[in-house]
């Protein structure tokens, strides 16, 4: 341990110097030390454990009497000592550097003893007061008469949910009144589906100018699934005429990431729209919003009108955002049960014909969030969700009791093989795919091929990690003559793994390598449903992905999917990570794991540190 660390830890430097810290996260303490060398050890230790905190998703540290963990857990190894909560509390609050709550210091110690960087604690409480803003506004007015009259002819397909009530109409006169609304739900519920609809609807009554919508989801490949969604939607409204006039190809909306919508630099560290510069837009429809983190929903809304309506599409359950957050979830609090007031549900019932459940309720938040609850898919799907219910609910037993049902053939759970058999388990269904691939007649088609089939791995180091497994995979294909040595073979499958912006392509966007007589190149499928052609030496950071990580599916569907599981536990596995992994899959799920593993991690429940939710449904 070198004698810097003791200088600014004291006491503390070897908890600073073992593996659960990153040289940035003592860099920042490091950085506090020097702006105050005479600070207590103590103020350099809250930083270093800030920035590792925000690493593992968490938006600050709780210091607060409920929360307060008074020894550091470790991956492998004992906990490790952290100061007394008192002790450490005053040293803060007796420093220059922590301010309280409107304060510019570097780090911010909240009135529920939260400890921020300033940073996100700006973006934490302008996102609050602004989600409180746009759900205290009256909705828009409506002709209740005049929408109800079409709600049958635009959402033909809708079920009431098991209380009788038609969530899709719900969610259309939500949608179309109020400047902030969340249609959440788990796959094959409709989100995506309603959203279209209930925009040709707000089209047809005069409420939306379809040249005034924008679409943007996180990534390239979830706007392109958007783009299509809501392309169906005013393609089939043209079709069965319910618009008065066809809408000409330059009012259709165009899906696009947020960084785009936004306008980021090539770097992604500005945005040419923000409080200053405003989206010109009446309508912005965000997909997938669970994997939005806090910085970035706080820009999306800071760069939004105030009168414009912000509809964020998701499903709270899945795998929150890769940077720090639970932002979606936070939002949506109990969205199961969520309390509406009696203002809404009555206004609700006129212009819908749903009756409600109405309580004492004063927080106007429960009145902007839909969740739909009716799954559109077939029988295998729907037994997938019933897995998926199991899973949400922590009940592990349940959830593999479900899976072993002898007639629930398209589940499966199967012991994980040892590492070095576990190649030649999953090679037969690769192989497979990846002759039907080779053997396609076009690009279009290989990607649909690949699309069937996905492994989905919760890990991506060690040997049961997304490129070990590539790698294995990859030279087991060449053993076995299914491909030609080399980097870039014909039928590979690669995901970009790091945004540019100049060749479009962004993280999670998946592609194919294709050989034809004019040359060798990658294949992607833009936001439209255009295939996009690359050369090779033009493409940004990317990987083999005949394996993911459950982090990158995020946001793509496919027929099968294969999830494995590793022989150990670790801190990433959770219920959350196991629902994500499952619901990718529309038919068919295999789930690779020791029993044991399997049921920690579905009974362990991911929790994000953080002070948006108690900002948002405290005050009620």
């Amino acid at each position: 341990m070198s004698h810097d660390l003791k200088t600014i830890f004291g006491e503390h430097a070897p908890v600073v110097n073992s593996d659960e810290f990153r040289p940035v996260d003592r860099a920042l303490g490091a950085l506090l030390h020097r702006m105050d060398a005479d600070a207590p050890p103590e103020l350099a230790l809250a930083a270093a454990m800030l920035s590792r905190a925000r690493a593992r998703g968490d938006v600050c540290l709780p210091l607060g009497p409920k929360d307060f963990q008074p020894q550091l857990a470790r991956n492998q190894g004992d906990p490790l000592p952290l100061p007394a909560r008192e002790a450490w509390l005053k040293v803060l609050n007796d420093s220059p550097l922590v301010g309280k709550p409107n304060d510019f210091q570097p780090l911010i110690l909240d009135d529920a003893q939260r400890l921020y960087l300033h940073r996100l604690h700006h973006f934490e409480t302008g996102l609050a007061e602004t989600l409180r803003a746009r759900a205290m506004e009256k909705p828009a007015p409506l002709d209740a008469g005049d929408f109800k009259s079409n709600l049958p002819t635009f959402f033909p397909g809708s079920e009431p949910s098991e209380d009788g009530i038609h969530r899709q109409y719900v969610a259309a006169y939500v949608g179309l009144t109020r400047k902030l609304s969340i249609i959440t739900g788990g796959p094959g519920t409709g989100k995506t589906f309603v959203a279209g609809r209930l925009l040709t609807l707000g089209i047809k009554l005069n409420l939306i100018d379809p040249l005034r919508i924008a679409l943007a989801a996180p990534t390239g490949k979830a706007a392109a699934r958007l783009q299509e969604q809501i392309g169906n939607a005013l393609a089939d409204a043209e079709k069965n005429k319910l618009l008065s006039k066809p809408l000409d190809a330059a009012e259709l909306p165009e899906a696009r990431t947020l960084h785009r919508l936004l306008g980021a630099s090539a770097d992604g560290s500005r945005f040419r729209f923000d409080e200053n510069n405003l989206l010109p837009y009446d309508v912005v429809l965000v997909d997938e919003a669970s994997m939005i983190d806090l910085t970035m929903m706080a820009r999306l809304f800071r760069a939004c009108r105030s009168d414009a309506r912000i509809i964020l599409l998701g499903d709270p359950d899945q795998l929150a955002s890769v940077e720090a957050g639970s932002v979606l979830a936070d939002i949506c609090g109990d969205a199961h049960n969520l309390p509406t007031t009696a203002e809404y549900t009555a206004a609700a019932a006129a212009a819908t014909g749903q009756s409600l459940k109405s309580v004492n309720e004063t927080n106007p938040l429960g009145d902007c969030v839909v969740r739909l609850d009716f799954s559109h898919r077939t029988k295998n799907a729907k037994d997938i969700l019933t897995l998926a219910g199991h899973i949400n609910n922590g009940d592990a037993a349940t959830a593999i009791k479900w899976m072993d049902q002898p007639e629930n053939t398209h589940l499966t759970r199967e012991n994980l093989p040892s590492a070095h058999q576990l190649a030649d388990r999953l090679l037969p269904p690769v192989s497979a795919v990846f002759q039907k691939v080779t053997q396609a007649n076009s690009p279009e088609q290989a990607l649909l091929e690949w699309n069937a089939f996905r492994i989905l791995c919760a890990m991506r180091r060690g040997p049961f990690g997304a490129p070990h497994i590539n790698q294995r995979l990859e030279q087991a294909l060449l053993e076995s003559g299914d491909r030609k040595p080399g980097e870039w073979y014909h039928g590979r499958p690669v995901i970009i793994t790091r945004n540019n912006y100049p060749t479009r392509l962004f993280n999670g966007d998946l592609g194919i390598v294709w050989q034809d007589e004019s040359g060798l190149a990658v294949y992607f499928t833009n936001p439209t449903g255009e295939l996009m052609r690359i050369a090779p030496g033009r493409l940004p950071e990317h990987e083999t992905a005949f394996a993911l990580t459950i982090h990158k599916s995020q946001g793509s569907e496919f027929n099968r999917v294969l999830v494995v599981l590793p022989s150990q536990t670790a801190p990433v596995l959770s219920r959350e990570l196991v629902y994500t992994g499952i619901t990718r899959a529309k038919n068919e799920v295999t789930l690779m794991a020791p029993p044991e593993i399997l049921a920690a991690a579905i009974e362990a429940k991911t929790t994000r540190a953080s002070g948006l939710r108690d900002a948002l449904w405290s005050q009620r």
